[in-house]
């Protein structure tokens, strides 16, 4: 049923980490854009199109309309969703001509019906989603931050469940291995913890589906958007 919360016992098995949401890049660096691509398409470390478009921000040149009909074959056979068009329109400047040549050519690469572009609301003291989107970037080194998403799958549509449907996000640093610059996100199916007037539906919401972009910001507050 689409307005049934699974339990506890029910979920325990399934993956609650978002995946790699930042892709080592660091062997592909120094390639020709074509050496970047014939790399990228077959590696086990991009899981999704967005990785693989994102790789492409590291070359020198631009991306030919040719070779985007080619990520449109890759998509394909590696079982991949399409983008949201939104995440193209979030490039900079200096990135702006690949995105159109990819927009203009990737017929098959873009998709309004991938598009759930969420920023998370920062979950304050009580479980209480404040009004605030964004957190210092240095935080979520030393300190635990939880985010809610507000996102309606479009399998519960007729959730009957009070409150609004979405999921929560817990940025948790790595201070156990003495490395507090890293750390992981993963996604929460406790509802016992969610704040007030959200609730999940972890048969739908599935943790390797998220890609998750942070965006910094100049005055070092990292935003984190779905």
């Amino acid at each position: 049923s689409n307005n049934t919360i699974l339990p506890a016992s029910a979920h325990s098995q399934i993956t609650t980490e978002i995946p790699n949401i930042f892709c080592s890049f660091e062997r592909f660096r120094g390639l020709s854009v074509q050496e970047y691509f014939d790399a990228a398409k077959e590696s086990p470390l991009v899981l999704n199109l967005y990785m693989l478009i994102e790789g492409f921000r590291l070359c020198r040149t631009c991306v030919t309309p040719e070779m985007v009909h080619e990520i449109e074959i890759v998509r394909r056979k590696r079982g991949w969703n399409r983008i949201s068009p939104e995440f193209l329109e979030l490039w900079r400047d200096d990135d702006v001509e690949e995105a159109d040549i990819i927009k203009e050519n990737g017929c098959d690469l873009t998709s309004k019906e991938e598009s759930v572009r969420r920023v998370g609301k920062t979950v304050g003291m009580g479980n209480k989603i404040s009004k605030v989107n964004k957190c210092k970037v240095r935080d979520i080194f030393y300190t635990s931050q939880s985010f809610a998403f507000h996102f309606k799958h479009p399998n519960t549509i007729d959730c009957c469940l009070p409150g609004k449907c979405g999921f929560l996000l817990k940025i948790t640093p790595d201070m156990k291995s003495g490395e507090p610059h890293k750390f992981k996100v993963n996604l929460c199916f406790d509802q016992e913890v969610y704040p007030e007037g959200l609730h999940i539906h972890p048969e739908f919401v599935k943790a390797d589906k998220i890609h998750l972009v942070p965006l910094i910001e100049s005055d070092s507050a990292l935003i984190p958007l779905l």
